[in-house]
């Protein structure tokens, strides 16, 4: 093998290996993922070849980058994106979907207060029922044992786009008609 393919299987062993950490082996979709992201690496780097003095510097420079790489393998086999709602329950102990959801939320109620006109009674009602959502949920959240804290990372990639949402939730789009 090249330099670059032991690159690759180098990486995407340490991928699979932060994939295995965190893949809920009850969820058909992670475990399909999972699988997956095995029968692919298998053939392809399960018996490799490499010439001399070649594994030592890319192992090295593989090496440096292990937990961004494992946090890719996270991401591979788990969708970062759901949320759910948790339900009223101050200092729960909340899953990854649900403490994913306060995270968010609360980077949009971030978006929504940067636009909201406290003069306008419609915009501050609108950030009041937000808040009064909000706190009882995800006001004194802790993460459940197992989940992973990278969601923290995940979610803070999107505060952007979460921040035009909590914006639009207070000032709703147009409707053309």
């Amino acid at each position: 093998m090249t330099p670059p393919q032991v690159r690759y299987c180098l990486a995407q062993g340490i991928r699979i290996q932060g994939a295995a950490k965190a893949v809920n082996t009850t969820s058909t979709v992670e475990a399909s993922r999972f699988l997956a992201l095995s029968d692919d690496y298998n053939p392809r780097c399960g018996n490799y070849h490499y010439t001399p003095g070649s594994l030592d510097s890319v192992k090295e420079e593989v090496e440096a980058q292990r937990a961004a790489l494992e946090l890719q393998g996270v991401v591979l086999v788990r969708p970062s994106d759901v949320e759910e709602k948790p339900p009223v329950a101050q200092g729960a102990l909340l899953p990854e979907a649900q403490a994913r959801y306060c995270l968010a939320q609360g980077i949009r109620m971030q978006g929504a207060a940067k636009v909201v006109n406290t003069a306008s009674t419609a915009e501050a009602s609108r950030l009041l029922a937000l808040s009064d959502d909000y706190n009882p949920r995800c006001g004194n959240y802790k993460l459940a044992p197992g989940v992973s804290s990278s969601i923290k990372a995940q979610v803070e990639a999107r505060r952007a786009a979460l921040e035009r949402e909590g914006a639009a939730l207070i000032r709703p789009p147009a409707v053309p008609r």
